[in-house]
This record gives structure tokens, C-alpha cells and sequence, in this order.
């Protein structure tokens, strides 16, 4: 995720986009969440998960229907006459040989193989559509985040194009005054305005960088092509004025919603009913089903007695009860100690879990209330900044050769704007990120 905002005034970004003017469009925070989870191609990639899922879910539904197989083969064959005592060969004349088995077999009873393989499949459904869930949750942050920076971004951008214009007033208007009063203009006084109007210059240049960017950005992740820009329909970061929740009320809301722990309790559930399965597999499984059995030849003379072996023209049946069995004990048993340990490993990690996402919680919180505290003593710093350059100002417009503090409260304020509106920023997204931690949109 592209931080543009943490660095704002310290990156130095190259010109990724053209100048050349591209369509753009204008969304709410809302329309930017809905179109992403729409269009985002990354989210319909992961999504997929589910379709394999529910493809497993339809291959374990399947083992519990009839199977039928069929085998033909046709080879040639030379003609031979005689009886059961005698026969004679004929090698010059050759005619077909077709033989064919068809088998139909209905499982009855599998010791649980077919219920717990239905379950297992059941049970990755469930952790599929837990990883759709985290993965929309992420996106959501995402688009957040972009979105709250391209604001940023545009706050920046205007509040740096006003101070430019009126640092280079102020400079025009003194050297002016110096040329009209005669008074002469402090040398440093000169040399710290001429300076921090090349620093405005330089920030304002970067900050129109960034905002293409940002813009850009955010079309790639609502799904549109990342060549036209997205622009949000606010224009002012507005901070989430909101109670900060109680640990206890998030905790609740945690345990029930947050998808890794979903996914790890389901995959758990699937892995237990695979090992089930394997126990199983090396006892008998009973069925009912039928055979039929054919053979032609014109090649061969057809014997009319059922006591006659005659494996070139006949016609054989059945339907009845039957049992297989599977006697590979030493891979069924190497297969039970590799989900056994899968599952123990599962349960480890669930356990591990359970404490870090508390943890992730708390830190959630205190970052939120933190968040809270630091925007109030920017907003402190902001006000203060606005007064000084206020007061400064007076001074200037009473006598504009005095410029001795005017460039020291223009820098000031300057610096205590940004802060205070990346205070707000990280704010909106600490609210996003303690969405993000439980597992559920606030």
C-alpha cells in the first residue's frame, strides 16, 4: 500500500503519469467501497477460493452415488472347429473377437467414509468463504486508506497553492515598500522568505505529484483502469467523532466475527473428519450391484451348455450384494499420522490465534485513543500557528519592509496545518484498521 501521506513532505516522487488530461469520475466513500468489492479484480482472484470449495463440496457428494463402469475390447481372431474333446485350426480365415463387462456398484454402508467426506467438504466451504470475508475486509481498509489520502492529498495541494501565492505577494509588496519608503529590508529576513517560497515551490510541486497518484491508485483498486483518476467527493478530511468502544464490547464482537479464527476452527472441523475418513479406509466397504457380461465371435461355434466353458460367444448376469476391501494398512496409517499432525498443528495455531488478535485488539484501541489525543493537541498546535501567522500579518501590513518573524509563522503554520490534518487521517484509519481487527464494519 502506497503510504503517500506518512512522508509527505520528505519524498521526492517521480512523474509516473502524463500530463495529459484523462477521464475521471467522483465517488463517496460509500460508492468507492461498493465498487471495489464489484469490480476489484484482486478480490474476484481470491474469491475463487469459493468456487473451488463448493467444487470439492459437489466431488464428496458423488462418492455416495452409483458408480458404473464398463470395459470393451475387440481383437481379431483365426477360426477353429471341434468339440470339448477335440478342435482344428483354421489359420487362413480371421474374424473379431468382441468381449465386454459392464458393472454398477450403490455403496450401503462405508463405516462414515461418505458422511465425514461430505463434512470435511462442508467444513472448507466454511473456511473459504472466511478467506472471502478477510479479503474484503482488507480491501475496505485499502480503499479507505487511498481514499482519506487522496483528501489529504487535496488539502495539501490547495493549502500549499494559497501559501504560494501569498508568500510571493509578500515578497512582491516588500520589495515594492523598499523601493517606495526607502526603507531597506533586512538581508536575513529576505533570504528567509526567498527560501521558504523555493520550499513552497518545491512541497507544492511534490504534492500535485502525489495527488495524481493517489487518484490513479484508487481507480486500480475500485477495478477501473488505473490511467483515469478517481477523485473523492469530499474535499476536507471531516475526523470520525465516535465514543471509542469498550475492550469487553470489542472483544464479543471479535470472537464472533473475525474470519481467521473462523477459518481455523473450520479447518480444524475438516481435518478431523478426513482423519475419520482414513481410519476407515482398510475396512470393508459394503455395496449392491450388478454385473453383466457379453462376448461374440463369428469365428467360434456358439456351445448351446451352460456347463461348457465357452469364453468367445456368451451371455452372463447378476445383481446382488457385494464387499471390497482395501488392505494398504501402511499408507492408510502414514496418511493418519500426517493429518493427525496437521490437526495438532491447527489446534496450535488456533490457540496462538485466539491470544494475538486480543492482543491486535488492545492495540487497536489504545491506538484509536491515542489517535483521539494527538489529533486534539494538533488542533491546539494548528490554532496557535493560525495566530501567530495572524499576528505576524498585522505587523506586515502596518510596515511591509518588517518581515524580521513573518517567514518563521509562515513555516509554522505551514508545518502545524499538515500535522493536524494527518492527525485526523491517521484517526479515520484507526477506526478502519479497528474495523478491520474484529472483523467487522463499525
Amino acid at each position: 500500500m502506497i503510504k503517500l501521506l506518512l512522508f509527505l513532505f520528505f519524498l521526492n516522487p517521480r512523474q509516473v503519469f502524463s500530463e495529459e488530461k484523462m477521464a475521471s469520475r467522483v465517488v463517496t466513500l460509500n460508492e468507492a467501497i461498493v465498487l471495489a468489492s464489484q469490480n476489484n479484480l484482486e478480490l474476484k482472484a481470491g474469491s475463487e477460493v469459493l468456487g473451488q470449495a463448493f467444487a470439492r463440496k459437489t466431488q464428496a457428494d458423488a462418492t455416495a452415488f452409483p458408480k458404473l463402469s464398463a470395459t470393451s475390447i475387440v481383437s481379431p481372431i483365426y477360426k477353429e472347429t471341434g468339440n470339448p474333446i477335440s478342435s482344428e485350426r483354421d489359420l487362413s480365415k480371421w474374424g473379431v473377437w468382441a468381449q465386454n463387462i459392464v458393472t454398477v456398484a450403490e455403496p450401503i454402508y462405508t463405516w462414515g467414509r461418505i458422511s465425514n467426506l461430505k463434512k470435511a467438504a462442508e467444513n472448507g466451504i466454511a473456511v473459504a468463504e472466511a478467506q472471502v470475508v478477510k479479503n474484503t475486509l482488507d480491501l475496505h481498509y485499502e480503499v479507505r486508506e487511498l481514499y482519506y489520502s487522496c483528501i489529504l492529498a487535496e488539502q495539501l495541494y490547495r493549502f500549499l497553492e494559497e501559501a504560494q501565492k501569498t508568500i510571493n505577494e509578500v515578497q512582491e509588496k516588500s520589495q515594492n515598500s523598499n523601493q517606495n519608503s526607502g526603507k531597506k529590508i533586512n538581508k536575513r529576513d529576505s533570504f528567509k522568505i526567498a527560501l521558504f517560497q523555493s520550499e513552497i515551490q518545491i512541497k507544492f510541486q511534490e504534492t500535485e505529484q502525489l495527488r495524481t497518484l493517489a487518484r490513479h491508485a484508487l481507480s486500480l483498486k475500485l477495478g477501473f483502469d488505473p490511467q483515469t483518476e478517481t477523485i473523492p467527493y469530499e474535499t476536507m478530511l471531516e475526523p470520525i467523532e465516535k465514543q471509542v468502544p469498550s475492550y469487553d464490547e470489542m472483544e464479543k464482537v471479535l470472537v464472533s466475527n473475525r474470519p481467521e479464527l473462523k477459518q481455523l476452527d473450520s479447518g480444524i472441523l475438516a481435518k478431523q473428519s478426513l482423519l475419520k475418513v482414513e481410519k476407515a479406509a482398510f475396512l470393508p466397504q459394503f455395496f449392491v450391484g450388478g454385473m453383466l457380461s457379453f462376448a461374440y465371435s463369428n469365428m467360434r461355434n456358439a456351445q448351446s451348455s451352460a456347463y461348457a466353458n465357452d469364453p468367445y460367444n456368451r451371455n452372463t448376469g447378476g445383481f446382488g450384494l457385494g464387499i471390497q476391501w482395501n488392505w494398504d494398512l501402511a499408507t492408510s496409517f502414514a496418511n493418519q499420522g500426517l493429518i493427525s499432525s496437521e490437526i495438532a498443528e491447527l489446534e496450535k495455531k488456533r490457540d496462538y490465534a485466539q491470544l494475538g488478535v486480543r492482543l491486535e485488539l488492545r492495540k487497536a484501541l489504545l491506538d484509536l485513543e491515542l489517535a483521539y489525543k494527538n489529533k486534539g493537541s494538533f488542533k491546539t498546535a494548528f490554532e496557535t500557528g493560525k495566530k501567530w501567522l495572524i499576528h505576524e500579518s498585522v505587523g506586515y501590513s502596518l510596515d511591509p519592509s518588517d518581515l524580521k518573524n513573518l517567514g518563521d509563522a509562515f513555516n509554522a503554520r505551514a508545518q502545524t496545518t499538515k500535522a493536524y490534518w494527518e492527525s485526523i487521517y491517521k484517526l479515520n484509519l484507526a477506526w478502519a484498521q479497528l474495523s478491520k481487527t474484529v472483523g467487522k464494519e463499525l
